[in-house]
């Protein structure tokens, strides 16, 4: 007959002991959970808004596609988008952006960009029966809005600063370009591509040779435009 095995009360203490964690064991576990949390957050922040700015960049080259082939249909006029009621280039005719968006079947988030969602919002493109807020600045000169604007660089008199024809000698080429505004010297939610400050970081462009770029804050922050309280980089 085998004899009974039996645990003495301090071999039983010993093992409990190896197999609980110490303070010091719990304290090195935390901070290694935190500086992983450190470093994975802003890869993945930064994952996120490289996936944005693709995105944002399909959403322009869509509205350059349609802009130009609009312009090609009527002589080179750039087609007549904006709300006249507001002197500012993201305010739509509800009725003029319905029938372009609905001619070239181009989807409610193509004028929006994921990377700024308080502005993707249903309150923004059905702002009134007769407005539409976008997420973009359209550039195309045809309303009041250009004629307010004050620009930050000083261009000639026989230019226009914007065209209104295709093959207009304008100043700028740009048609369509990435949100970056500031109202009451704030710059709220009125910035697309932005730091964890809210800071911007630079802004597309598509311009009327049909090509999307990136421009840098360096070189944005150079140029922009005031229409009362408001100014817009481009």
């Amino acid at each position: 007959m085998r004899p009974k095995h039996t645990h003495t009360p301090h071999l039983i203490g010993n093992q409990r002991r190896q197999q609980a964690f110490t303070l010091i064991e719990l304290l090195a576990s935390i901070a290694i959970i935190a500086i992983l949390i450190a470093v994975i957050l802003p890869a993945i922040a930064h994952v996120r808004e490289r996936g944005d700015r693709v995105a944002c960049v399909s959403n322009i080259r869509a509205l350059l596609t349609a802009t130009l082939q609009e312009a090609s249909f009527k002589n080179g006029v750039l087609p007549e988008l904006h709300q006249s009621t507001y002197n500012n280039p993201y305010w739509f005719d509800a009725d003029n952006l319905e029938s372009f968006r609905d001619t070239y079947q181009l989807s409610v988030d193509t004028f929006y960009s994921s990377s700024n969602p308080d502005w993707d919002a249903e309150n923004f493109w059905e702002y009134s029966e007769t407005a539409k807020v976008a997420g973009y600045l359209y550039m195309g000169n045809d309303n009041n809005w250009a004629n307010s604007a004050v620009l930050s660089e000083k261009i000639s008199e026989e230019l226009t600063p914007f065209a209104k024809r295709v093959t207009d000698e304008s100043a700028y080429q740009h048609l369509w370009v990435d949100l970056t505004r500031q109202m009451g010297g704030e710059w709220g939610t009125g910035v697309t591509h932005h730091d964890a400050s809210g800071e911007p970081t630079g802004s597309h462009a598509g311009f009327r040779d049909g090509h999307v770029e990136w421009i840098p804050w360096e070189e944005l922050s150079e140029r922009h435009m005031q229409i009362g309280g408001i100014k817009m980089w481009f």
